[in-house]
């Protein structure tokens, strides 16, 4: 499986179990309709913006990042930070169209952004895509070995660079820290 995909499989699944889990918090709280699954469809695609938005932010001026095509969505580049804020704002807006419960929904979107971080968590330790700073030698002994860039940008530097490395510094694996 390419890099990519394992590491969006493991944050979808992190997602499509976190929805479940506000599901049962819904039920038990007696408030699911049929229209609870339009507002998770509200933010999934508002997390999805917000985190392409946030990845774009940092390479384009506002105005040529804030244009992000469907297409483009999935491709490798999310930073879920402004993916949660904006899968809020998303989810709330859809409270108010459709009529569901904004407070009810909110608690059922806190469950299920908490069962799908460490889920997702797990793909970005697969891919070694979020992997922190440097760490101190004394602390080198609880930390990873990783390159700079994350596995991801070292495989697609591999056929550039003949695929010799340098052995990357040991530093913190910042999705375990989450």
């Amino acid at each position: 499986m390419p890099i990519m995909s394992t590491y969006l499989a493991w944050w979808l699944a992190g997602g499509g179990i976190g929805i479940l889990a506000g599901l049962v918090v819904l039920r038990h709280r007696g408030v699911l309709t049929m229209r609870a699954p339009l507002v998770y469809l509200a933010a999934a695609f508002g997390c999805l913006y917000g985190a392409k938005l946030q990845y774009r932010l940092r390479f384009f001026p506002i105005v040529d990042a804030i244009s992000i095509s469907p297409t483009e969505l999935l491709a490798p580049g999310l930073h879920i930070p402004l993916g949660l804020v904006c899968g809020l704002l998303a989810a709330m807006l859809a409270c108010l169209i459709l009529r569901v419960p904004a407070l009810q929904m909110a608690d059922a979107l806190a469950m299920s952004g908490a069962v799908m971080m460490p889920i997702g968590r797990v793909g970005c330790i697969l891919v070694g895509c979020c992997l922190g700073t440097v760490c101190p030698a004394w602390l080198a002994p609880m930390c990873v070995r990783g390159d700079a860039g994350g596995l991801l940008h070292r495989h697609a530097a591999v056929p550039l660079l003949g695929g010799s490395f340098p052995p990357a510094p040991p530093v913190h694996a910042l999705p375990v820290y989450f």
